[in-house]
This record gives C-alpha cells, sequence and structure tokens, in this order.
C-alpha cells in the first residue's frame, strides 16, 4: 500500500492510497491498471487486512467453500493469526459456535477477547484430546464447519470429529511449509466417507468475482463494529521486513504484520 506523491491521472490524486502489486519498495512508477485506489472512508491499512485479500480469503473459505450458517459449530485453526481472527469474527457474526486453536497463551487470549467461545494452545499437549474438551465446554457433539490453516495434526483432530454432513475448507497448510521432509497426512480419512463430509481446498484467484459482494459485506460488518483488523504494525521500513517475515512465519505475532515505511 502506498500514498500517491506524483500524479498525471484523474481520479488518482495526490495523497490518495492505492494498492499495488510491486513488493517490498519506498517508491514504485505506476500505471493506472497497476494500482487500485483505496476507500478514503475507511483506515488505509484495513484494505491490507479484514478489507484485502487477508479479509476475503477468511470470506471466501467460509461464505463459499464451507458455507458456513447461523446455529453451525466451527472450529478455526491458527485463529490468532491474519486470516483466522478474520474467519473468527465472520463466524460470530454469522450467529456460529466458534472454536479456535492458537500457538500461545497471549494469542489464545487475543482470539477469546475477539468473540470465541472456546480456544486451545496446540503447543500444551494432544490437539486431539484438547478439542474433544473444546467441544464439551461449549455444548456440542461435533464441528459442522473446519477452516483449515494448518493441517497435519490439527486436520487430523478434526476430521475426527466432523459432524455428518461437515464441511472443511483448505486455506493453508502451515504445519508443511518449512518442513525438511514430507509430512504424513490425516490417516483417517474414511471418516469423511462415514460422516459424508466435504473437503475442498480454495485459492482466491478462483473466486475474483465475488470481490464486490465481499466488501459490501465486510464493509458493513466494519462500521458496524462485529468484525475489526487484529494487527501487528513495526515500525523500521524496509531494514525490517525481512527478518520481520521470517519471524511472522515463525508465529511470533498476532494478526496481520504489516511493516511501516
Amino acid at each position: 500500500m502506498g500514498v500517491i506523491e506524483d500524479s498525471g491521472v484523474q481520479g488518482l490524486p495526490v495523497g490518495a492510497h492505492v494498492l499495488h502489486d510491486y513488493g517490498w519498495r519506498d517508491r514504485a512508477v505506476l500505471s493506472l491498471d497497476e494500482c487500485t485506489l483505496i476507500d478514503a472512508a475507511h483506515d488505509p491499512k484495513l484494505s491490507l487486512g479484514v478489507l484485502g485479500l487477508t479479509g476475503m480469503t477468511a470470506w471466501v473459505g467460509l461464505r463459499k467453500v464451507a458455507q458456513a450458517c447461523e446455529g453451525d459449530t466451527v472450529f478455526i485453526s491458527s485463529a490468532a493469526g491474519a486470516v483466522g481472527s478474520a474467519a473468527v469474527q465472520l463466524a460470530l457474526a454469522t450467529g456460529c459456535t466458534v472454536i479456535g486453536s492458537a500457538g500461545s497463551r497471549a494469542k489464545c487470549e487475543s482470539v477469546l477477547r475477539l468473540g470465541a467461545h472456546a480456544v486451545f494452545n496446540y503447543r500444551d499437549g494432544s490437539i486431539r484430546d484438547q478439542l474433544r474438551a473444546s467441544l464439551e465446554r461449549v455444548g456440542k457433539t461435533g464441528i459442522d464447519v473446519y477452516f483449515d490453516n494448518v493441517g497435519g495434526e490439527q486436520l487430523e483432530a478434526a476430521i475426527r470429529e466432523m459432524a455428518v454432513h461437515g464441511r472443511i475448507a483448505l486455506c493453508g497448510m502451515t504445519s508443511a511449509y518449512s518442513a525438511s521432509t514430507p509430512q504424513p497426512g490425516p490417516s483417517n480419512l474414511l471418516k469423511l466417507v462415514w460422516n459424508r463430509v466435504r473437503m475442498e481446498g480454495f485459492l482466491l484467484r478462483d473466486h475474483r468475482a465475488d470481490k464486490s459482494e465481499f466488501l459490501a459485506e465486510m464493509s458493513a460488518a466494519v462500521e458496524e463494529n462485529t468484525v475489526r483488523s487484529l494487527d501487528t504494525v513495526l515500525p523500521g521500513g524496509l531494514a525490517v521486513a525481512w527478518e520481520s517475515f521470517s519471524r511472522m512465519r515463525e508465529g511470533a505475532f498476532v494478526g496481520k504484520v504489516i511493516i511501516d515505511l
């Protein structure tokens, strides 16, 4: 996201905020079709978070892929992350019972502050046992929707607890991103057959036609304060960008990580 310093293009005045795909840099020269004007009615940082790719990823996974609806029990892994925290709030706004997982006590507390009904620290012991205990805590017998950001052991635990006709939206597999050897997949896929569960991976690029619908719903949610952006804003500019990116991959931050240039 940048601020226009010089422009000869009508509709893109100096001082306006725009999004572009030129990556990490102090300055870029763009043509009109290479940037997107940000709605001045909102904090520009929201376009990097809940009103941007982050929020739309959560929205597509819940709305279009998993088709979460009021009354569903929703489990979201990496619930303190950028996409996960947006998914938590969208599920709550839909009227769902929400269970989250995160990697530290502080992260679990941040998810609880968003309104989740139960959260567990996956580093504290058996994920399978903690997920079952969380379901018992909220008075539910199974998961209707699993929004998966992690894969691996958490996916296997979720499959074990899926309700009949449950839906799993595969958003990411962070447990495998940095693995040096192939990671074993879930060993209980037969449960998907028994419980007639649908599991579907998705990419945002396949849902570009839904952007206006997403922006309308999410902008209203932001204005009504039912969804807010959970951000970690880091000073230091490009000098700290790579180190910050590496630390983000290690789970050091909460929510959307933004480098302030």
